[in-house]
């Protein structure tokens, strides 16, 4: 039925998808939070510190419902949540009026308004067991006035639930819901390597944890390459790690003796 209503919607509407707007600045995670920058290195890429506030346009202020619909789970189930994509390469975030999609340490947010929601109920079937499923179809409005929708679907109920987001606004296909990662274990990282750090592995560890909450929340451990690359003029220690989450992403951590700030960024 949803589907209906989208295809029917669309025969009415210009359905472009929103021009996406890339902002990247360099992210610095400092045991103590954030910080300035470091130098800018050539092995680490630059990422990203968050999306920016949406301001949303003249229109789409005019249009927006979202007061409206402060009783309706949906919207409260996609800022609730961290979501990343069947690959585990892309990871996708909400906030009031905005979607950020974070991939290779870069990201790209979309300010959206909400003009309607559409919201079907139904069951479905596992052996003998009933589980109920619940679908939404979010009709929002771009910044470029072109209209889309976001779908939400969740089977069962609570934290069991399994929910999946799409949207034509997306960039990277659907998202799965998962728990972020809140804690990164360091592997094959023995006292040599932790030496050169100056013994800062739990703020190694803090680094990786809060850039990978970010652009990989399925990585749970990071496993040191075995190298390291010292710079004694500029004090600074680089090394790599690969993450255990589907795609093995290799990852470098640039780390400045003078100041104990850890770099982390998608490695060239």
């Amino acid at each position: 039925m949803l589907k209906k209503i989208a295809k029917a919607c669309r025969k009415h509407r210009a359905a472009a998808v929103p021009a996406f707007c890339l902002a990247a600045v360099l992210a610095v995670v400092m045991s103590r939070g954030c910080g300035k920058g470091l130098s800018e290195s050539d092995r680490v890429e630059d990422v990203g510190l968050g999306a920016p506030e949406a301001v949303l346009t003249p229109l789409q202020a005019e249009v927006d419902r979202s007061e409206e619909f402060t009783g309706n789970p949906a919207l409260g189930i996609l800022r609730a949540n961290v979501w990343v994509n069947a690959a585990e390469t892309c990871a996708l975030d909400f906030d009031e009026h905005t979607f950020t999609e974070r991939k290779d340490g870069q990201e790209t947010s979309v300010s959206f308004a909400v003009v309607n929601i559409h919201e079907e109920t139904g069951t479905a079937w596992e052996g003998t067991v009933e589980i109920g499923e619940t679908s939404w179809l979010i009709d929002c409005l771009g910044a470029d006035g072109a209209f889309f929708f976001i779908e939400l679907d969740m089977t069962g109920a609570g934290d069991e639930s399994e929910i999946t987001v799409r949207s034509e606004a997306f960039s990277h296909g659907a998202y799965l819901r998962i728990a972020p990662t809140d804690n990164i274990e360091l592997l094959e990282f023995g006292p040599e390597a932790s030496r050169l750090i100056d013994g800062r592995e739990r703020e190694l560890a803090l680094a990786l944890c809060d850039w990978c909450a970010l652009y990989y929340p399925t990585a749970t451990r990071a496993a040191f390459a075995g190298e390291a690359t010292i710079d004694y003029g500029a004090r600074v220690v680089e090394m790599d790690f690969t993450l255990d989450n589907g795609a093995k992403t290799v990852i470098a951590v640039v780390y400045a003796k003078d100041t104990g700030e850890f770099r982390v960024g998608r490695a060239r």
